[in-house]
């Protein structure tokens, strides 16, 4: 399914959990190819609090001028987009993608609480 987004607007993509923003270079590189600008967030994914990294997202956001802006984050990061979106609302942001994001109850989220260097 094409993406039905102008070209005048602006996706942001934000990486998961321990991963820097470099990995979100080829879906950057594909989506440019494609005729649709964007740019990469990066954040202290486990060093930051979920508040934390939504008030620096916001902070970011507002730096990238007048453009409505599509927030599309991997695992942590749409989680991430989806709270900041939820909890700051942006004026300017017009959607959120989630991919492979733990938007409910996971598995590995649980194995992870287990562990005290996963909390």
């Amino acid at each position: 399914m094409p993406l039905r987004t102008p070209a005048s607007d602006l996706l942001v993509l934000i990486p998961g959990l321990w991963m820097p923003s470099w990995v979100m270079l080829p879906l950057a590189w594909w989506l440019r190819s494609h005729g649709y600008p964007c740019v990469r967030f990066s954040y202290a994914s486990s060093r930051g609090s979920l508040e934390a990294n939504a008030d620096r997202l916001v902070g970011f956001l507002r730096t990238l001028g007048d453009r409505s802006l599509h927030l599309v984050g991997h695992s942590l990061g749409g989680v991430l987009a989806l709270h900041t979106a939820a909890s700051r609302r942006p004026a300017r942001v017009k959607s959120v993608v989630m991919m492979g994001s733990p938007a409910g109850d996971t598995y590995a989220g649980r194995r992870l609480l287990e562990r005290k260097w996963g909390r």
